[in-house]
């Protein structure tokens, strides 16, 4: 229908523009205007049946689309229900799922700790094993570096012990030989050599050692003779025997020294004390 009158006013207006441009009259005008319509009737009609067709089929197609419109609704209600429902029963199944995993999950964590409780305890097990294996190597070997060192330890105590006896040997006064004298005499006896020559024997050994030679007295007063006292007896005493040991060959260094009675070696109310006092004592200190 719309096209039909927009046809008709495009003709009056091509007709128009004909007048105008020609400068019809109405008396010409007429004539072309009817025959412009005569000419154009069958295809306002073809128009007319045209637009009719056309106002029917929209009529139909709203219809249809009204139509379509209602379906396209429901079936969106019926898929929204439909999608609550299945919503809902995927929501169960996922809970559903979802607890029995957890108890799976959990049954794994549970054989994942016993499995590791069981593979710490085969592990500590041998840990300890090794551990106590190379702790007992290691006290062996220990051990054996303590009997080793015990071992030096003694044998170096041993050496020392030695070494220390032989110093204080040497370092502690060795006497050598007693030597007597008759009462009031500084002459050496045949017996008092002897014993001397035995003395000359020992010193000669340690020629770095120095010889004391000290002499004594018993305790009775001296009323003649060539000494006037018991300690100028005790002196002539020890040089008598200093000089022998020197004409027998000693070369060490010798002290003389004389004590007179005051280190008697028994009691004097005896011969016997008397007797033991009047000596000559060699004695040899360290070098």
């Amino acid at each position: 229908m719309k096209r039909t009158l927009w046809a008709l006013v495009a003709g009056i207006f091509a007709v128009g523009a004909m007048a105008g441009c020609g400068n019809l009259k109405k008396d010409e005008f007429l004539p072309e205007y009817e025959a412009y319509k005569a000419e154009n009737e069958d295809r306002f009609s073809a128009l007319s049946s045209a637009d009719a067709k056309t106002a029917s089929d929209i009529s139909a197609l709203q219809n249809a689309d009204k139509t379509l419109q209602t379906a396209i609704e429901d079936a969106k209600n019926d898929a929204v229900a439909a999608s609550e429902q299945g919503d809902a029963d995927t929501l169960e199944a996922a809970m559903k799922a979802d607890k029995t995993l957890r108890m799976e999950l959990d049954e794994a964590i549970a054989a994942g700790k016993k499995a590791a409780m069981a593979s710490a305890n085969r592990a500590d097990k041998a840990m300890k094993k090794e551990v106590d294996a190379a702790i007992a190597e290691s006290a062996k070997s220990v051990m054996a570096q303590l009997n080793e060192l015990q071992a030096k330890s003694a044998s170096s105590m041993k050496a020392f012990r030695a070494e220390t006896a032989e110093m204080l040997h040497k370092a502690m006064p060795t006497k050598v030989s007693t030597v007597y004298f008759s009462s009031g005499s500084s002459r050496l006896s045949a017996k008092a050599m002897s014993m001397l020559d035995n003395a000359v024997m020992a010193v000669k050994k340690r020629p770095g050692a120095t010889v004391i030679v000290t002499g004594h007295a018993d305790s009775t007063p001296i009323l003649s003779g060539a000494f006037l006292t018991n300690l100028q007896l005790s002196e002539a005493r020890a040089n008598s025997a200093a000089k022998y040991l020197k004409s027998k060959g000693v070369s060490n260094k010798i002290v003389v020294r004389g004590r007179g009675h005051f280190e008697t070696a028994g009691t004097q109310s005896t011969s016997e004390g008397r007797a033991a006092s009047r000596r000559v004592e060699i004695i040899m200190v360290a070098e």
